[in-house]
C-alpha cells in the first residue's frame, strides 16, 4: 500500500495522477480486483516514511486487519509495515522470506540473498525496472 497515487476512470490512464511506477502498481491490482479505496479505507495509513535517495525506499505503517493479513498473523501490540523500492537495498534490510507467497510465522523461512541477486540481475540485463516489495510489523511502542 506504499502508493501515493490515482487511477483514471475504469483503470484507465485519462485522469491518473501520480507517477508511472506506482501507476502500473495500482493499475495491475486493479485488473486483478482488489479495490484499493476499500483496502486503504480498512487498513488506515499510521504514519509513513517518504522516499529518500539516501535510504532508497518509501514505507507504510498501517494498522493490521485480520482480514487483509490474516487472523493471528500480527499481534495486537503490532503495526504493519509495506516497503518499496530498491531490491537491493531491500534485501539489506530482510532476514526473511515468504514461502509460496503466503503470509504469516508458519510459512517464512530465511532469505536466500544470492536467489534475489540474480533475479534482479536478470530482470534488470532485459532493460526492466525492478522493484523490491517487503511487508514486516513492527510494535506499536516503537519510535523507529
Amino acid at each position: 500500500m506504499c502508493l501515493k497515487c490515482k487511477l483514471g476512470g475504469g483503470g484507465g490512464r485519462e485522469g491518473a495522477i501520480g507517477n508511472p511506477t506506482e501507476l502500473s502498481i495500482l493499475r495491475a491490482a486493479y485488473f486483478a480486483g482488489v479495490d484499493i479505496d476499500v483496502l486503504k479505507s480498512t487498513a488506515p495509513l499510521v504514519n509513513e516514511v517518504s522516499f529518500s535517495s539516501d535510504y532508497k525506499f518509501m514505507a507504510t505503517v498501517h494498522k493490521s486487519v485480520n482480514e487483509i493479513d490474516g487472523a493471528g498473523n500480527v499481534p495486537d501490540d503490532h503495526y504493519v509495515v509495506h516497503v518499496k523500492d530498491g531490491p537491493d537495498r531491500m534485501l539489506s534490510l530482510c532476514d526473511t522470506q515468504a514461502t509460496s507467497g503466503l503470509m504469516g510465522p508458519s510459512n517464512l523461512e530465511p532469505i536466500n540473498p544470492k536467489y534475489w541477486t540474480e533475479q534482479i540481475a536478470i530482470l534488470s540485463s532485459h532493460g526492466l525496472r525492478v522493484l523490491g516489495i517487503c511487508r514486516a510489523t513492527v510494535p506499536k511502542s516503537s519510535n523507529r
